[in-house]
């Protein structure tokens, strides 16, 4: 089963009845080529544009942290929110600019398939976050006790920890060549699975709890902080619903969408496919986490009143 010329190195082919089947972002009758290589000028255009976007919503977002605990040093929901966008901005830098796709034998292709991972993992955690955001203002107005408010929160960690060591096992598994289609498709129901449980949970409950905590609010006197407070607190909160809502349906549409089309026609190793793909994946990403960071862009009078009402 020799292949006459090679396969290249173990990591980027193998010989199988006489023909290399290259492995990774490796291509080629002998696995010399790389993806970078054959996709050209549209590689380039991809990496660093969104490499550069990202850089800069990471730079917008350390701004407004850095605003945001000036007024207050409490650690809050929509702190929680802009650290994870500026996590979303690192990783995504460090997984375009650095060796995106392993090529470079900078970055090992498991750590590469990780880093890629923990994008996705990141934006899970920000839809995850908001529905945390509705869950505290919502405990808030109807002075649930505090001990069950730390129980629905511990709810919210164990499923963090659990999408974070289910992401980084598929992706580990997939960079070791281990039934790449098959974890492919258990990867994309996952993630299809929690962006519907999630987009229905915005659409069913948001706009219900929006309509009852306004009215709950407006029965407050006017020009009382705590009312002023909430509302636009509220406010916030239903800007990030709309905006989560709309993007989690596109999300979803789009993996289920791409998976077919990559099941049924173009397969795992298409160079164009794949960037057609990922330009889609990313400009969601990037949208979301500008999204994010634009309706939270205010560091109001709020957070000096904040310390004054009671936990």
């Amino acid at each position: 089963d020799d292949c006459e010329g090679g396969c290249g190195s173990p990591s980027q082919g193998h010989c199988v009845s006489g023909v290399c089947q290259c492995f990774g972002f490796w291509t080629g009758d002998h696995c010399q080529q790389t993806w970078e290589g054959v996709l050209g000028i549209w590689w380039q255009v991809y990496v660093y544009v969104y490499g550069g976007a990202f850089a800069i919503i990471g730079l917008i977002t350390i701004i407004q942290l850095v605003r945001f605990f000036r007024h207050s040093r409490v650690l809050d929901t929509e702190k929680l929110i802009h650290g994870l966008v500026l996590l979303e901005s690192l990783f995504q830098c460090i997984y375009l600019l650095i060796d995106p796709t392993s090529s470079r034998g900078i970055m090992p292709p498991i750590v590469r398939s990780v880093f890629n991972g923990l994008t996705v993992y990141i934006i899970v955690a920000l839809y995850i976050m908001i529905i945390m955001f509705w869950s505290e203002m919502y405990y808030q107005a109807k002075a649930v006790p505090h001990h069950i408010l730390r129980k629905r929160r511990a709810i919210f960690v164990v499923f963090f920890l659990f999408s974070l060591a289910f992401e980084t096992t598929m992706r580990v598994l997939y960079a070791l060549n281990y039934w790449q289609t098959l974890i492919s498709g258990i990867h994309s129901l996952f993630i299809v699975v929690v962006c519907i449980g999630v987009g229905v949970s915005f659409l069913f409950f948001g706009p219900r709890l929006y309509n009852n905590l306004s009215r709950s609010y407006m029965l407050i006197s006017p020009g009382v902080p705590y009312r002023d407070y909430m509302l636009n607190k509220l406010k916030k909160t239903h800007h990030l619903t709309i905006g989560s809502s709309i993007l989690i349906i596109l999300n979803t549409a789009s993996i289920v969408v791409s998976y077919l089309l990559q099941y049924y026609r173009y397969g795992l190793r298409d160079p164009q496919f794949y960037l057609v793909q990922n330009f889609g994946y990313r400009f969601i990403m990037l949208a979301y986490c500008v999204h994010v960071v634009f309706v939270l862009r205010h560091a109001p009078e709020e957070y000096r009143v904040y310390n004054k009402i009671p936990d």
